[in-house]
């Protein structure tokens, strides 16, 4: 999915003057028991929502783990890796820092396609494999002058080739920019371990903390504004659980909160009334900017 965007800032407005209370509360029946809180009644449905968000490939807690660079520029010392995402993009008409040649060849590939991206060391193929928008793909150590083949998917014939000084000379290599229909991600030398698009896992737990089977209705969730609903997975057991994840890449080099809420609304597998729900929410703020 693309980068989401960030939720304003800017909070409801509130009414300066709160609306009127009646002088003169209504009667409350002297008999009618204050609510409680307790666990459902027997045979009844109740579920509830958990989110985690965790930077990989550590798991940790996305609100720990996702910083930021203390530098987008890769430079003082050789990288140990250098990660690309696949745009679908032309080449440039002014160069990046550290490219020293982009040509685009033949027919333009469909950014819908998954061309083949090979990266050479001279004459000698390093790795290769087939991408799609989005995809990241990463050559660890690579040589000093680091050449890259992009081919067609459909003809094999070759639609771009990159070139590129890797070895972060000042003035370096920028995260962020585009090599061609290749942009920059991260970088890893011995000043930093830079990501500007960390992978992350987003798991919903949902949790049967009722006494009978329960199947889920409806599951869904809204990221930065962006709705998506979600497979209801299996019918769960009482005290079961059923973890249901998406994958992302977040944009860690601004500032940005990510904004996460989820429903779920289940019924008890016989159809015993009434339905139960939950809703979670797990929000962080990066200030990579």
């Amino acid at each position: 999915p693309a980068t989401p965007a960030p939720v304003p800032a800017t909070p409801a407005p509130v009414p300066a003057t709160p609306a009127p209370v009646p002088d003169t509360p209504q009667p409350t029946p002297a008999d009618t028991p204050a609510p409680t809180t307790g666990p459902p009644p027997e045979g009844a449905c109740d579920i509830t929502l958990d989110i985690k968000c965790e930077a990989q490939p550590g798991m940790e807690d996305c609100r720990e783990a996702i910083t930021g660079c203390m530098s987008e520029t890769c430079s003082g010392s050789a990288p140990s890796q250098l990660c690309f995402r696949y745009t679908g993009q032309l080449c440039a008409t002014t160069d990046p820092t550290g490219q020293i040649s982009c040509m685009d060849t033949g027919n333009p590939i469909f950014p819908d396609s998954n061309p083949t991206v090979s990266f050479f060391d001279g004459d000698t193929e390093l790795m290769s494999g087939s991408l799609r928008v989005g995809a990241v793909v990463c050559q660890d150590n690579p040589p000093s002058t680091l050449r890259i083949e992009l081919m067609r998917e459909d003809t094999g014939a070759l639609f771009q080739e990159v070139t590129i000084d890797a070895t972060c000379d000042a003035p370096g290599l920028n995260v962020k920019d585009f090599f061609g229909s290749l942009q920059l991600t991260s970088y890893t030398n011995a000043q930093e371990d830079c990501d500007c698009f960390p992978p992350v896992l987003y798991s919903y737990g949902l949790n049967n903390t009722g006494s009978v089977t329960l199947q889920v209705q409806t599951f869904n969730r809204t990221l930065n504004g962006s709705p998506n609903n979600l497979p209801p997975g299996p019918a769960i057991g009482p005290n079961g659980t059923i973890l249901i994840s998406e994958n992302f890449r977040f944009a860690a080099c601004e500032d940005i909160t990510y904004t996460n809420m989820a429903t779920v609304v289940a019924l008890a597998v016989d159809g015993t009334q009434p339905p139960c729900d939950d809703t979670d929410t797990y929000e962080f703020t990066i200030m990579g900017g």
